[in-house]
């Protein structure tokens, strides 16, 4: 049987990985709204 410290490393690695895929996929959606240019919904600054 696994050890508790054994089984709480590979809790927190699937965590880490799976932060890590998410944050993967999203930054291309990311990129695409910050680098299109400003829509006319968008505020004016006042």
């Amino acid at each position: 049987m696994a050890k508790p410290s054994e089984i709480i490393l590979a809790i927190i690695y699937a965590i880490v990985v799976f932060s890590l895929g998410v944050q993967g996929l999203s930054i291309g959606k990311l990129v695409k709204r910050a680098t299109r240019p400003a829509s006319s919904s968008a505020t004016d600054g006042r």
